[in-house]
């Protein structure tokens, strides 16, 4: 006893002495989640948490188990908490967990019974531990119907433990609710069922309960059925934090287990929000699936950029490694959600038993269907559908997926999509299934089962784009199956023994050879049949992936035929000085005497290049034009009609007679002198809005501003009858009782307008704008609507939209710029753009850019990205020009297309607020990409969006494909390299892969080019960037105390930190010989060139 009692007096003696660091840990605290204050409460004599709610909050503490409370840490004694029914009960109010309790031998609060909530309770984790332990069952917290706990930690560190490995979850939502801002629910290890299983090692919702969670992680906990996670019934909503590290194993029964993350039962619903992530969790032997998550019945939804991402199925016949839906479960993935970087035995990414995935929009990239024990059965890297499973497909990226095993790709299949048994449908001509490896289906395989593919692009897949070795393959509407391979030779679509291609209803209504096909490659038959049953020659839709064949159609057969006669192999070569020529176009052809096909031999095709308007020499072949060098002006220009009367809603398309007929530019700008009676289209179409008079005026665009007016009446006139509609020509017998439709289309047999249009206006709708613009809508019979919208100062802007998608958008500014942006039934996006010397000048004197009026979206795909043609006046010079992007990010580029077709990426295309800014002098064709790289490890990184701008541009590759390593230190090689490539420096040869940028950046005087393997500091760093700026004067010095005024590098801090490239580390330091990190250096770049 006195051994005991000493003990007891040398442990308070030490806790006794560190006190001060107690006191110094309140530099750890954070701001608090609930108040955005910083907690200031967790020593003895510290002052209360600053929120008002927590003013008279209690402290939570424990003896031997014995749960309790205090009015303060400094009180000397604690009441014990009310037990009932192997509860301990805590009541309504706001907490504060102990320091230290059971003594100074624990640094954690420790209750032998579960803690159930009562009423309204909020519990500050203060960075410190919760646990239960001792025999009786069941978990740390239980909030029943009609209660809520706030779970919230000032210092992040603060954990709940279930410290009984027999039974008890971390938190049981018995009907109540739980919101979770910050701290961890680890080391738990679930509430045991009847059948002796174990469910929600971290978290169990139950009976319509509903866990809120906005931060904090739920870690290292398992179970059987959710180690992390467990719904059974009501909702999980998770707008962020981390469920990671959690594990499942197999259990009693013949029942699903798996989970390791999440497991939704079908009463049970599951929405991920934010960026919030399922990562790393694991599940081991006797599992059936779904490490991330398995949904069983129940709803799972993917929001925003939510994530499920590196989990594992750690056994070699384990599926779905991300995600795993059985029974009647339905998983929806939208916005820009992703699930990547999963492996499992089959279905890396997603597993699909039963039940139905809808894939909306997102990625599914970076996953692996893997077995290193055994060299088959490993399928389906990105996507695995079974049985009775669907998987819907409507937009989103399945890519980078790969299916491998201990033989290295042998007898693997669908590195993209693997379907047994199950269906998948794709739909939306922006899915897309490609870069995924697999020995067969690199793309798709189909064993069983089947897909549809409606819609979309599958390309860029090694080992087949599609492998059809039973089940059904059906095309149909727009699909794209091209540029796949299988050991380095064309292989997109590969048909099996007796599997064939069936066309669906919808017919194919894409591009010809958009289908690449092969079957029984070698074998001797005249004709192999891919298609039967075929009503309709589609035969020009595909391709045959094999040169000695071509598809045709045959007897209601699509069939892969030999070509009657092989050409003769001939090489064409070609003299690069010799040009073919005519008016416009030069090119390269052919030289060799017994060429057959000069035509087809045709190269480098171009329009002749030109110094300017005068020049007469081609800068390129040398072709020598004529040129007029005196414009011939425009003398006078006629109107007709010269007196038009229009009814309300009626258009009048404008004749235009320029004299005289040689007239060098013969374009018109068209002005309406009242814009809410009638307004003037681009064409010179005249519309009708109001009652009253309006000039029309079409003024010649050359030097002579020559113009015309005519005098356009509008009535109301409501009254039937009336003869032919005025933009119709014909003639004028209509009336009140109709008239004949054989006089040149005057009149209706119902008496009407008269009008001959087979495509009448149904319905006219007028809008007065808060802004004090007009919007006039018009709706066609055949479902086409027309919307003219016209502002105060006279800029209209009008939208047709037709009934099959397609729509053209023309707007005339004030100022003069006008824009055209069509898009056709495909998505397919032209744009063009003519902005008018007002526009420059007044953008110049204010020092901006002169916004274009057009908007379009931006596309990952740089073949279907929409088209920008930007025209400046003659003499404008260099212009800045912002095209406005619908879905600008920082990952957007503006991609230059060349007059020979050829595209560069024009680095100093600037993301803004509301789109893309370029600089151009004459006019520029541009396509505006979504070049973005989705780099798996800088999701929320603090510099993620300026390694996406970055990267975009081609100024600093990943490591990988899908790691960028931003933490990683870089060489002073791979610095030389970067900036050289910011300035265009040709680095095409050298003796190593960095020698012409260390010659580079001698010659330009920006480094020494010594020691290229030394890593690069911070110093170094902003004094080359400095000097690749031309070394620009700073106004102010320098005010770091580690930055000497007479270093080397204080300059180049003082021009950084002027120009809002760098703000130090704080504490008034720069830290100049710390390593620069690579996202330290895409920050860098990034906030120079913005």
């Amino acid at each position: 006893m006195k051994k005991r009692i000493l003990s007891c007096l040398m442990a308070l003696a030490l806790c006794l002495t560190l006190l001060p660091a107690t006191a110094q840990a309140e530099d750890g605290h954070a701001s608090h989640p609930i108040c955005g204050k910083t907690c200031s409460h967790t020593g003895q004599g510290e002052t209360p948490h600053p929120n008002e709610a927590f003013q008279d909050a209690k402290w939570l503490t424990s003896n031997n188990g014995m749960l309790g409370v205090r009015t303060s840490p400094t009180s000397s004694s604690s009441t014990l908490l009310t037990e009932k029914d192997n509860y301990v009960i805590l009541e309504p109010g706001y907490y504060y967990l102990s320091t230290t309790a059971d003594g100074c031998d624990h640094s954690y609060v420790k209750s032998y019974k579960p803690i159930k909530i009562q009423g309204d309770v909020t519990i500050c984790l203060n960075g410190n531990q919760i646990q239960k332990a001792g025999s009786t069952t069941g978990p740390v917290f239980e909030v029943p119907s009609d209660c809520t706990l706030t779970l919230t930690d000032c210092k992040v560190t603060g954990q709940i433990v279930c410290n009984d490995s027999s039974n008890g979850s971390g938190v049981y939502v018995n009907g109540g609710t739980l919101n979770l801002y910050s701290g961890q629910i680890t080391q738990s290890y679930g509430q045991k069922g009847t059948d002796s299983n174990k469910y929600g090692g971290g978290v169990y919702v139950g009976a319509g309960g509903t866990f809120n969670m906005y931060g904090g992680v739920i870690t290292e906990n398992s179970a059987n059925y959710g180690g992390g996670v467990y719904v059974k019934s009501g909702t999980f909503n998770m707008d962020g934090g981390t469920i990671k590290s959690n594990t499942s194993s197999g259990g009693y029964g013949t029942l699903s287990f798996g989970g390791a993350g999440v497991y939704v039962e079908a009463s049970g619903n599951f929405i991920m929000n934010n960026t919030a992530s399922v990562t790393e969790n694991k599940i081991g032997y006797g599992s059936t699936g779904g490490a991330g998550v398995y949904v069983n019945g129940g709803t799972f939804e993917m929001h925003n950029s939510a994530s499920v991402t590196g989990n594992k199925a750690t056994n070699g016949t384990l599926n779905g490694g991300g995600v795993y839906v059985n029974g009647s479960g339905t998983f929806a993935m939208n916005n820009s959600a992703s699930v990547s970087g999963n492996t499992a035995n089959q279905g890396g990414g997603v597993y699909v038993e039963s039940g139905t995935f809808n894939m909306n929009d997102g990625k599914i990239s970076g996953n692996k269907a893997k077995n290193d024990k055994a060299s088959n059965d490993t399928n389906g890297g990105g996507v695995f559908v079974n049985k009775s499973g669907t998987f819907n497909m409507n937009d989103g990226a399945i890519s980078d997926n790969k299916a491998t095993n201990s033989d290295e790709w042998n007898t693997t299949y669908g590195g993209g999509v693997y379907v047994s048994g199950g269906t998948f449908t794709m739909n939306g001509w922006a899915s897309s299934v490609s870069k995924n490896t697999a020995k067969n289906g690199g793309g798709v395989s189909v064993s069983s089962g089947t897909f549809n593919m409606n819609d979309g692009t599958i390309s860029g897949n090694t080992g087949n784009g599609v492998f059809v070795n039973g089940g059904t393959f059906t095309v149909s509407n727009t699909p794209t199956v091209k540029e796949n391979t299988k050991d380095g030779a064309a292989s997109n679509v590969y048909l099996m023994g007796s599997a064939y291609i069936t066309i669906g209803n919808q017919g194919l209504n894409g591009s010809d050879g958009s289908i690449g096909v092969t079957k029984l490659p070698n074998s001797g038959k005249e004709e192999i049949v891919i298609a039967e049953g075929v009503n309709e020659d589609y035969s020009g839709k595909f391709s045959s992936d094999d040169e000695t064949r071509e598809v045709k159609y045959e007897n209601k057969q699509l069939v892969l035929k030999k070509k009657a006669t092989q050409p003769s192999e001939h090489t064409h070569s070609y003299n690069e000085n010799t040009w073919g020529k005519n008016a416009t176009h030069h090119w390269h052809e052919c030289t060799a005497s017994d060429c057959t096909d000069k035509t087809g031999s045709i190269k480098d095709k171009a329009e002749h290049v030109y110094e300017n308007n005068t020049d007469t020499t081609c800068n390129v072949c040398g072709y020598v034009r004529t040129v007029t060098t005196d414009p011939i002006l425009v003398t006078k220009i006629t109107l007709s009609p010269a007196s038009p009367k229009l009814k309300v809603g009626q258009t009048q398309a404008m004749t235009v007679v320029i004299e005289p007929q040689t007239a060098t530019k013969k374009d018109v700008t068209w002005k309406s002198s009242k814009p809410e009676v009638a307004t003037v289209a681009n064409d010179g179409t005249v519309t009708a809005h109001k009652a009253g008079t309006a000039e029309i005026t079409a003024t010649a665009e050359d030097d002579s501003k020559v113009s015309a007016t005519c005098k356009v009446t509008v009535t109301d006139d409501t009254t039937t009858g009336g003869g032919t509609t005025p933009s119709q020509p014909g003639g004028s017998t209509g009336g009140n009782t109709g008239g004949s439709s054989s006089g040149g289309g005057g009149g209706s047999s119902s008496g009407g307008s008269g009008s001959s249009d087979s495509n009448p206006i149904i319905k006219t709708e007028t809008k007065n704008n808060p802004d004090g613009s007009t919007t006039k809508t018009e709706t066609r019979r055949d479902g086409s609507v027309t919307q003219t919208t016209t502002a105060k100062d006279g800029s209209v802007s009008k939208t047709e939209t037709k009934k099959d998608g397609s729509s053209i958008t023309e707007t005339k500014l004030a100022n003069g710029s006008t824009g055209t942006v069509k898009t056709d039934k495909n998505g397919q996006t032209e744009a063009k753009t003519a902005l008018s010397n007002k526009a420059i000048e007044d953008a110049k004197k204010n020092g901006e850019a002169v916004k274009a009026p057009v908007e379009v979206k931006a596309s990952r795909n740089s073949s279907t990205a929409p088209t920008v043609k930007v025209e400046l006046p003659k003499g404008a010079g260099e212009t800045k020009v912002e095209i406005p992007v619908s879905n600008v990010k920082p990952g957007t580029v503006a991609v230059l297309v060349h007059p020979d077709g050829t595209e560069e990426i024009l680095k100093n295309s600037i993301p803004t607020e509301d789109g893309i800014q370029l600089t151009v002098n004459g006019n520029a064709t541009v396509k505006i990409v979504d070049n973005s790289k989705d780099f798996v490890d800088t999701r929320n990184h603090w510099a993620e969006d300026a390694i996406d701008f970055v990267s975009a541009r081609g100024l600093v590759n990943g490591v990988s494909d899908t790691i960028y390593a931003p933490n990683a230190s870089a060489t002073r090689a791979q610095l030389w390299t970067i900036l050289a490539r910011q300035n265009d420096a040709d680095l095409s040869g050298g003796a190593n892969w960095y020698e012409r940028a260390q010659l580079w950046s001698k010659d330009k005087g920006i480094s020494d080019g010594t020691e290229p393997n030394a890593a690069i500091n911070r110093a170094q760093m902003v004094t080359m960037l400095w000097r690749t700026m031309g070394q620009p004067t700073a106004t102010d010095k320098v005010s770091f105390a580690d930055v000497p005024a007479g270093s080397y590098y204080a300059q180049a801090v003082a021009w950084a930190v002027e120009s809002g490239i760098t703000a130090g580390v704080g504490g008034g330091r720069f830290d100049p010989s710390a390593t620069c990190t690579r996202a330290q250096i895409a920050a860098f770049l990034a906030r120079s060139m913005k």
